[in-house]
């Protein structure tokens, strides 16, 4: 299996193929909208583009409940037709590859919440739980289909829980941040370093790896942070190798075999990665705009889609801006 990104909307984990998902951010303030089925709750101007949103648990039979700002928004899109939906999730928890071994058939219990079942593929075992695996085409084609009867009557959104000021600030400020238009890349596209991390890709540009070299012994460095691997000798030159994955990924990882020589201002470092995937240049098309902050970390901006998946771009400058790169600190 690919790439697939796992959310949890009333109380139900789904995991759905990340290569549908276009971006993510966090629920902003929604506006009304018109000649829409009930559960498209509103519309957004993402970037310039008016962005419908749909509340799937008012498609799958919920009752409405009021929104909250930690709630996040997955933009499906389907590229044959252009068309883009938003889907509101309680919380968006991980983009993993599953393996495809771990997909069983989807049963629904008599009695239970009614799902159409043509839009779910299986169900997966991850972690401790169980995912419903949804069938992005067949969501799509779902949430799109006509209804036979529609309110042509303007739908006001559904309201916010109560917020206080600071909140409903926080809550504008979205609003404004998702409006403004992105600014295209300089040229038509960059070299990127494409690298696992555990079972997780990420991409580095290229420009800013100075050199990739074998993993050998590192030497432990005492008073440093969990994130500071080491130090290696490489010829000559003594760098500091982290271990970005607890940054990243939330948790330590070990067994490294790879390590990128970073240049981070007048500053060198080493990057361990268990593998080293590709060195490649991607189009200004496979270059999508990501939402860290939604999964809790903002360690990306952006994410690589390709015909192997996803790969999260590492941004560098704001890992080393937030002090998370520091290898001085003493604890």
């Amino acid at each position: 299996m690919s790439n697939h990104i796992i959310f949890e909307l009333h109380g139900t984990r789904y995991a759905i193929e990340a290569k549908a998902v276009q971006t993510t951010f966090r629920l902003p303030e929604l506006s009304a909208a018109q000649d829409l089925p009930h559960y498209f709750v509103g519309l957004v101007n993402l970037h310039g583009q008016v962005l419908p949103i749909v509340d799937l648990g008012l498609r799958f039979g919920h009752p409405p409940q009021p929104y909250r700002l930690d709630q996040s928004v997955v933009v499906l899109s389907q590229p044959q037709t252009g068309w883009q939906v938003g889907v509101i999730a309680d919380v968006l928890l991980d983009l993993v590859d599953l393996p495809a071994t771990a997909v069983e058939p989807y049963v629904e219990l008599d009695g239970a919440l009614q799902r159409p079942p043509q839009v779910i593929a299986g169900t997966v075992r991850w972690e401790q739980t169980v995912l419903i695996l949804l069938d992005a085409p067949a969501l799509l084609r779902l949430i799109l289909r006509a209804p036979t009867e529609i309110d042509h009557t303007a739908i006001s959104p559904h309201p916010f829980v109560a917020l206080d000021a600071q909140e409903l600030n926080t809550l504008r400020s979205r609003t404004r941040q998702l409006a403004q238009r992105l600014e295209p890349p300089a040229t038509d596209g960059h070299e990127y370093v494409l690298v696992r991390i555990g079972d997780n890709r990420f991409a580095l540009r290229l420009e800013s790896v100075c050199e990739i070299s074998h993993l050998g012994a590192s030497t432990p460095v005492p008073c440093c942070p969990a994130h500071i691997l080491g130090c290696i000798n490489l010829r000559g030159a003594i760098l500091t190798v982290l271990d970005i994955a607890p940054l990243v990924l939330g948790r330590q990882i070990r067994d490294y075999r790879e390590v990128l020589i970073v240049r981070l201002g007048e500053q060198r470092l080493g990057l361990a990665v268990h593998e080293v995937l590709d060195i490649r240049e991607y189009p200004t098309q496979a270059l999508r705009p990501f939402s860290g902050q939604a999964f809790g970390h903002t360690h990306c901006k952006y994410s690589l889609h390709d015909d192997s998946g996803v790969a999260d771009v590492l941004d560098l400058d704001a890992l080393s801006r937030d002090g998370l790169l520091e290898v001085n600190e003493q604890v």
